[in-house]
């Protein structure tokens, strides 16, 4: 490790010979058993003006009860609050801008100091979602539909266990392996032989000499990093939905359809890792390497929490530039913080079955923007870096899972062959069982890809520097959309780089214009019936199906970590290869 700049290299191996490993921490985790409660009311009404014309107007009112624990482990952290530190005096030619009026507290719920007794925040009562819709048939063959209604989501204060972000901060504790508090300034303290020399963190908030002291349970985690006791906004996440169709009734019982929709989410979930609230302004990025310094530390002897970096007597010189300096970060996690719009058009073409003859058509075209995207990694690509706490306008942009065109179509088709057919409707029994019964069924799927989602990159400095969360690359404004596009050359790398030390990387959540390759796709079968018996009372049934009929590959999505060999390149497949089963069934 460099101390002027945080940056790594070195021999791993050598790393472990010595018995100092990169990462490591004890924990001490609570058993919550959480409840939380959800009610509903609607009502409706339908007015019909005249026999063309119907209105419905509803209205419904949703109110859900914040999640309990069964023993009262829950916490909010205050920001506005008063710290039990009050101030602390920093050294001669330290700056520390929060350290004459420290703010943040921890509140435990059911306890004098809680304003919501058992809940951590208060209950949304003003969740009304109204429904407005029409239905209008000018000609016999036309109707017009409309509707627009207010829908509320899944609050981001249910019931959420011990891993959903619940807020149980000072009920559980986590010592991480520290082999140095100076940026490696001075030999390793802690190794595998002794990994943490000064002890284990204990839960505060289940110790009963804290709980006697309301200075002590403001002081929780104290020295420790907050996230999921903060909430920085508790509104019930919600949707606005709209659409406007037009339904037309074609000859040959044949159905097009054309419809507008849209849809506004506000105080939706954000996504993983969280907001950084004490990012240092970027400014500070012009302290360069000093940001690393050691300087004295104000909080020594007054921070004692096990294994944290505040309670040493040096501590960095961008901790105390923090806005909590007490804390060793502050972010927001899984909080409705975040918004999207999306609108798309649609067509749809449909055909009754008639004559041994289904079929439906049906294409949309839509663009979806936000500025977060799936609440957690694992459930999809996050596209949610906060590169710059302080210019929130550079994460809105092209939702990653934005599809721009999605095109969809299936056939059922009896063969016109056999008894009550167009051809041989009057052919031998035995001839019937061999040339009539079948039908041919098929679905055609296609979609236009989504964008490329570029990997944060970590230039050593910066985040390390004014703590922001995963960086993005440098980018140099250019457009990376290439005209000979290929599975070694998807995009154009080159405008892409690490972006220089003490600098925040431009690049932005997506590639708006270079998107992940497309996915088309047909699956086939083949169905043979064959009926016997009085009033063909007994029917068998043999059928041959293949996905992925034609085993047509689809390219999975390029490489996009500006820092590996093959950045830019697609190195594998996103489906299987063809599957080809066979059925049989008798029914009777």
């Amino acid at each position: 490790m460099n101390p002027q700049d945080g940056t790594s290299g070195g021999n791993a191996f050598a790393s472990f010979l010595l018995g100092l490993p990169a990462s490591g921490d004890i924990t001490n985790d609570p058993h919550a058993v959480q409840n939380s409660k959800y009610l509903a009311f609607y009502v409706q009404d339908d007015w019909k003006i005249r026999k063309d014309l119907t209105f419905n107007f509803g209205l419904r009112y949703d109110i859900e009860l914040p999640r309990t624990e069964e023993s009262n482990q829950l916490s909010v952290w205050n920001p506005s609050a008063t710290s039990p530190l009050g101030s602390v005096t920093q050294a001669t030619g330290v700056s520390c801008p929060a350290c004459g009026a420290l703010k943040g507290q921890m509140l435990l719920v059911d306890t004098p100091s809680s304003p919501n007794g058992r809940q951590q925040v208060p209950t949304q009562k003003k969740d009304f979602g109204p429904r407005l819709g029409f239905a209008y048939n000018p000609y016999t063959r036309l109707a017009l539909r409309g509707g627009f209604g207010v829908v509320f989501q899944p609050s981001a204060l249910q019931a959420a266990g011990t891993s959903g972000a619940p807020g149980l901060e000072g009920f559980n504790a986590q010592t991480n392996f520290s082999p140095s508090f100076d940026n490696q300034h001075s030999a390793p303290i802690a190794d595998l032989s002794n990994p943490f020399p000064t002890g284990y963190q204990v839960a505060q908030a289940k110790d009963p000499n804290c709980l006697a002291s309301a200075a002590c349970i403001q002081g929780i985690d104290l020295g420790n990093g907050i996230q999921q006791s903060f909430f920085d906004n508790v509104r019930n996440p919600y949707t606005m939905q709209w659409n406007l169709s037009a339904q037309y009734q074609l000859p040959a019982r044949l159905k097009f359809e054309a419809a507008y929709l849209g849809n506004r989410g506000i105080f939706l979930i954000n996504g993983d890792p969280g907001v950084p609230f004490d990012q240092l302004p970027t400014a500070d990025l012009a302290m360069g390497s000093h940001l690393l310094d050691q300087v004295a530390n104000p909080f020594y002897g007054k921070i004692t929490t096990l294994g944290s970096p505040l309670s040493q007597p040096t501590i960095s010189r961008n901790q105390l530039l923090r806005r909590y300096p007490q804390y060793k970060g502050v972010s927001s996690f899984r909080k409705p913080d975040a918004d999207s719009i999306y609108h798309a058009f649609t067509l749809r073409v449909d055909r009754e079955f008639s004559q041994g003859l289904l079929f439906t058509f049906a294409f949309t075209g839509g663009k979806a923007i936000d500025n977060a995207a799936s609440s957690v990694n694992y459930l999809g690509p996050a596209a949610q870096t906060y590169a710059d706490q302080y210019n929130p306008r550079a994460k809105r942009g092209l939702s990653a899972y934005d599809v721009s065109k999605l095109l969809s179509s299936s056939i059922v088709y009896e063969l016109p062959f056999g008894h009550g057919k167009m051809f041989g409707s009057n052919i031998p029994g035995y001839a019937n069982v061999v040339l009539g019964g079948w039908q041919v069924n098929s679905v055609i799927s296609y979609s236009a890809g989504t964008p490329v989602v570029l990997a944060s990159v970590d230039n050593g400095t910066t985040t390390s520097g004014i703590f922001t969360f995963g960086q993005r690359p440098a980018w140099t404004g250019k457009s990376a959309k290439t005209s000979n596009q290929g599975k070694t050359h998807w995009f154009d790398t080159t405008q892409f780089s690490k972006p220089a030390a003490h600098t925040i990387g431009n690049a932005p959540r997506v590639l708006s214009n270079v998107r992940n390759p497309h996915n088309d796709n047909l699956d086939f079968s083949l169905v043979k019936n064959t009926r016997l018996g009085a009033s063909d009372r007994f029917n068998t049934q043999f059928r041959l199906e293949m996905f992925n009929a034609f085993n047509h590959p689809i390219l999975a999505g390029p490489d996009a970590n500006v820092n590996d060999a093959n950045f830019g390149v697609i190195t594998s497949f996103a489906n299987s290869s063809r599957q080809i089963q066979l059925g049989f069934k008798f029914n009777f």
